[in-house]
């Protein structure tokens, strides 16, 4: 049997679909999709255009050989999932694992040069746009701190030189573990064995002290992703969102203030229902006055069983309208991560090498920005660079 495992969405989608890979090529041939027999698809839900792009290649694929769907595309099918003779819808990576007649295996070695550690799931915040915590569940399932280090240990015995924390909603990371554990806590097991830690997307406010002083001390990387949404308190408050726009400002700031350059992401929405032009300026204001290196814009998508579903009805903001405001708001953050590219000229730092190219290779920095490396190198390897910008990319020399 031939297996082709497709991945969509989040980081921790990637993760498990790299347990699952580990899980099961002992008993079946993990192969690319021209020559598969059957088909994994890791699907994702998190907006409307996910879901009819996933739907598109289940389809598709499903006219060449069975088709198994998983992840919170599967969960939030529900009784409307459309079985076939080729199609199976499974929940979990667990399930899938049994059906292939072996255990899910939690600890895993990963191809890639950056790999993820998977430190918690659940999200307890229930925002009134997201569908996730009804599909992942709202309780906060930490990894035990033992085996996070244990992973961490394992991974340098690879040579790994970089780890990347994930998870549903990290900033609640060990809430529920005895100990008085924290995200930080995670930072530090994962330190001990390996040079370089990043995180995932962390709540504003759930940044913390001790993480701020990771970042000033080179515990973790010079990268920080934020989710914004809103620049606006009024639609913050609408989001159900767990912080203010003040708490955001303070918190990029304080990360600036700890690193100097940070490379620092951000995530927003536009159109949410009742988003007014005075709250849409808000949001511009507030990516205008931050040196934002990257972001990502998200034009509303309502999903149904969520409050914002109802409120996309009562208040809807015209789809024309939500085009415009995201490409507003994508040309500003491409400014943005330009001026960002800019600044480093001639700033030495580190980078992951990731992926050959025509007299040189691609990889990632300390900032998270992908550097083009003239000169050869061993995929997964670190080395020292100097930064220069040629007009569209960075470049990086030894």
């Amino acid at each position: 049997m031939k297996v082709s495992v497709r991945t969509f969405g989040c980081k921790v989608n990637r993760f498990e679909s790299e347990q699952l890979i580990s899980s099961i090529r002992d008993v079946v041939t993990v192969s690319d999709e021209s020559d598969a027999d059957v088909f994994v698809v890791n699907g994702c839900s998190v907006t409307a255009t996910a879901d009819s792009q996933i739907r598109n290649i289940i389809r598709r694929l499903s006219k060449r050989g069975r088709v198994i769907v998983t992840g919170c595309y599967a969960r939030n099918r529900g009784t409307e999932r459309v079985e076939g003779e080729n199609i199976i819808y499974l929940d979990f990576m667990e399930n899938v694992a049994d059906w292939f007649g072996v255990p899910f295996r939690y600890a895993v070695s990963f191809s890639t040069s950056r790999p993820f550690i998977k430190i918690q799931d659940g999200c307890p915040q229930f925002c009134s746009y997201c569908i996730i915590p009804h599909l992942r569940g709202g309780k906060v399932k930490s990894v035990p701190i033992e085996q996070i280090e244990q992973l961490a240990e394992q991974f340098a015995t690879q040579k790994v030189n970089e780890l990347v924390l994930t998870g549903i909603h990290i900033g609640t990371y060990g809430r529920e573990l005895q100990g008085n554990f924290e995200l930080a806590d995670a930072v530090e097991a994962v330190y001990k064995h390996i040079p370089a830690v990043r995180m995932g997307s962390l709540e504003s406010a759930e940044v913390s002290d001790r993480i701020f002083g990771q970042l000033r001390s080179g515990v973790l990387l010079p990268h920080l992703h934020i989710p914004l949404q809103s620049g606006s308190n009024a639609v913050l408050k609408r989001m159900n969102r767990p912080d203010t726009a003040e708490i955001f400002r303070n918190s990029a700031l304080k990360a600036i203030e700890s690193v100097g350059k940070p490379g620092l992401g951000c995530d927003v929405i536009v159109g949410f229902p009742g988003e007014s032009d005075s709250e849409f300026q808000e949001s511009y204001d507030m990516i205008s006055s931050l040196p934002f290196s990257y972001g990502h814009v998200f034009p509303f998508s309502a999903r149904k069983g969520t409050p914002a579903f109802q409120m996309e009805k009562d208040e809807p903001v015209s789809p024309q309208l939500k085009k415009e405001r995201a490409k507003i708001l994508r040309e500003l953050l491409e400014q943005k991560k330009d001026d960002f590219m800019r600044s480093l000229d001639g700033i030495q730092t580190t980078m992951i090498l990731e992926k050959e190219a025509d007299g040189g290779m691609w990889g990632t920095t300390e900032r998270y920005l992908s550097v083009f490396f003239q000169g050869e190198g061993k995929q997964g390897s670190r080395i020292p660079v100097t930064l220069s910008h040629d007009g569209k990319s960075l470049i990086g020399t030894g």
